[in-house]
């Protein structure tokens, strides 16, 4: 009798793991988005430019900023190829890749999500 509640603890915890965040993400160049994990939960990397977050995303990677305006070919192949071999960008299929989540990822995660919110969610554009 005790495998029953054994065996519920351990369905509920497999549950629970499953809600925990990709620690990895899926960049797709067909579609130009980066995705968390496999989800669908996607930003568009159109959103770069023009953007004022580039010198964040750049610092995450450890470049000058400098004045630039990315391009999304530019921010690809950022991804693609990170400075200093910060990460390896994996091969998933046509156009697919893995990337893992560091602080450079993350970054370009966030800051596209920042600009979307900004754009189409009602989002304050910030001062600093």
């Amino acid at each position: 009798m005790k495998i029953l509640p054994i065996s519920a603890l351990l369905l509920a915890l497999g549950g629970c793991a499953a809600l925990e965040p990709a620690h990895f993400y899926t960049l797709d160049l067909e579609q130009t988005r980066l995705c968390r994990g496999a989800t669908g939960y996607c930003h568009n990397l159109e959103l770069i430019g023009p953007s004022y977050n580039e010198p964040r995303i750049a610092e995450a990677y450890g470049i000058s900023a400098g004045s630039r305006g990315w391009s999304v070919a530019e921010l690809t192949q950022l991804m693609l190829t990170p400075p200093g071999q910060l990460y390896e960008a994996q091969p998933q299929g046509e156009g697919l890749y893995r990337l893992p989540s560091n602080r450079a990822t993350d970054a370009v995660f966030h800051y596209l999500e920042l600009e979307e919110n900004q754009i189409y969610g009602g989002g304050k554009v910030r001062s600093d």
